[in-house]
C-alpha cells in the first residue's frame, strides 16, 4: 500500500487537497522613505488616501426656532418724474410758450404712426355763395330799374301830352291843340272855344305834378296868361292809345 502524502496542518479533512485555494491579496505597496536630504525637512510617511464617502442620506431638518421677524429689504427712494412743462423764457410773450408734448421728449417713446398736431380746419369755399348774391343782387337791380323805368314812363307820358297841348295853344294853333285832345270825353270843346278862352294871348306854364290812376291822370302846375287873372291849371288825360286831353280848369 502506498503511502498516502501528509496533510498540511490545519487543513480540513473533508476537502480535497487539490481543491482551490483562496487568492492571495498582495499588501498595499508603501513606497520606501526617502533618505532625509541635507537643509530639507524629512517628508512625513505616505498616508493612503481617504474613503470616499458613500451617497447622502436624507435626514429630516430640525425644526425651525422662532426668531425676530426678518427685516424688509432696503427700497431706494421713488425717483421724481420729470415733468414736461418748459418754463416761459423771460421775455418772450406769453403765446411763445409751447403746449407740454407727451411724444418726442427726453426719454419719451416716438409717437406713433401718423400721429400729429391737428390738422387746421379747411376752410369752405364761399364762392357759390358770393354767386348765389350776385345772382340775386342782379335780379333785384333789374326789378328795381324796370319798375323805375316803367314808373317814370308813366308819370312822363301824360305829363308830355299836356306839354304839347299847351304849347299848341301858346302857338295860337287850335287846331292841332284840338287833335291832341279826347272827343269822347272833351265835352265837345273846339277851336272856337279855345279861341275864345284865350284870344291869342301868350301863356306861361310849369307843370311839376302828376298822379296816374290806371288809364286816368292829372297833371297840373302854375299857369298865366296876358291879360288874365289865373296862376294854375289842372289839365285831366284818359290814355286810349296815348294820353289825350279830356278838359282842363285854369284858375
Amino acid at each position: 500500500m502506498a503511502d498516502t502524502p501528509s496533510q498540511p496542518p490545519g487543513w480540513p479533512d473533508n476537502e480535497e487537497p487539490d481543491a482551490a485555494s483562496p487568492p492571495l491579496v498582495p499588501p498595499a505597496f508603501e513606497p520606501p522613505p526617502l533618505p532625509p536630504q541635507p537643509g530639507l525637512p524629512a517628508s512625513p510617511p505616505y498616508q493612503p488616501p481617504p474613503a470616499q464617502p458613500g451617497p447622502p442620506q436624507w435626514q429630516a431638518p430640525p425644526p425651525a426656532q422662532p426668531g425676530p421677524p426678518p427685516s424688509p429689504g432696503y427700497q431706494p427712494p421713488p425717483q421724481p418724474v420729470a415733468s414736461p412743462y418748459q418754463p416761459p423764457v423771460p421775455g418772450a410773450p406769453p403765446h411763445a410758450v409751447a403746449p407740454p408734448n407727451q411724444y418726442g421728449g427726453p426719454g419719451q417713446p416716438p409717437p406713433p404712426p401718423g400721429w400729429g398736431q391737428p390738422a387746421a380746419p379747411v376752410k369752405k369755399s364761399r364762392r357759390s355763395l358770393w354767386i348765389t348774391l350776385g345772382v340775386i343782387f342782379g335780379v333785384l337791380v333789374l326789378a328795381i330799374g324796370s319798375c323805375t323805368v316803367f314808373f317814370v314812363t308813366a308819370i312822363k307820358a301824360p305829363v308830355d301830352a299836356s306839354n304839347r297841348f299847351l304849347s299848341a295853344i301858346d302857338d295860337g294853333d287850335y287846331a292841332r291843340a284840338i287833335s291832341l285832345s279826347d272827343p269822347g270825353c272833351s265835352l265837345g270843346m273846339s277851336e272856337a272855344d279855345l279861341a275864345n278862352a284865350f284870344q291869342g294871348a301868350d301863356i306861361t306854364y310849369n307843370l311839376n305834378n302828376s298822379s296816374v290812376t290806371n288809364s286816368s291822370a292829372t297833371v297840373s302846375g302854375s299857369f298865366s296868361v296876358v291879360g288874365q287873372n289865373v296862376s294854375s291849371i289842372a289839365l285831366q288825360l284818359r290814355n286810349i292809345d296815348g294820353w289825350k286831353i279830356c278838359g282842363f280848369n285854369a284858375n
